[in-house]
């Protein structure tokens, strides 16, 4: 879990709270968690599945963006509901940790903001206080956001380079572990 702080706090400069949850859930529980099972280091298709564990996973992460996008045109309902529907069984687990209590929409309906149940906010909470809450100090908090702003552009570039990096190291990850 350090190291992802690390790599986000360096690399992106930003930290992207449903993703940080999901990465807890994996670090804390592993294959307790029923969505994680199937990683396993003898795993035939880790690739494959870490591409579809993925997308589950974006698609629950873009129907909020959606939402957003949709809500500012004055045709739609001022305050969408989302809506998600999956017979994924182990996905679905996974996603009902993570039910909101609230969304708050801007006024300017540019964003929003997701409120989580507190079981999932205080687990991650006491969890911070500890080794990782040097990246919530309000110095680390404002070197991300003073990189971010000198140039949000070079970070939003380096994704896909950084994305292509870290799939090739994967796939050397699996290759090895083949061998054994």
């Amino acid at each position: 879990m350090r190291q992802l702080f690390q790599f986000l706090h360096d690399e992106f400069a930003r930290f992207i709270q449903f993703e940080i949850y999901v990465a807890f859930r994996f670090f804390s529980l592993n294959s307790q968690e029923p969505f994680f099972s199937a990683i396993q280091q003898n795993a035939s298709a880790l690739e494959s599945t870490l591409k579809s564990m993925a997308w589950d996973l974006t698609h629950w992460s873009t129907i909020f963006d959606m939402t957003i996008m949709h809500s500012g045109r004055t045709e739609n309902t001022p305050f969408p509901v989302p809506h998600f529907l999956s017979f994924d069984r182990r996905f679905i687990r996974l996603i009902d940790t993570f039910k909101l209590d609230g969304v708050i929409y801007a006024g300017n309906r540019k964003r929003c903001e997701q409120i989580y149940a507190r079981p999932v906010l205080q687990e991650i909470s006491t969890f911070l206080h500890g080794s990782l809450g040097e990246f919530y100090t309000d110095k680390a908090i404002a070197d991300r956001k003073r990189r971010i702003a000198e140039c949000s552009n070079i970070f939003d570039a380096r994704l896909p380079t950084v994305t292509d990096a870290l799939l090739e190291e994967l796939r050397d990850f699996v290759n090895r572990r083949r061998q054994i």
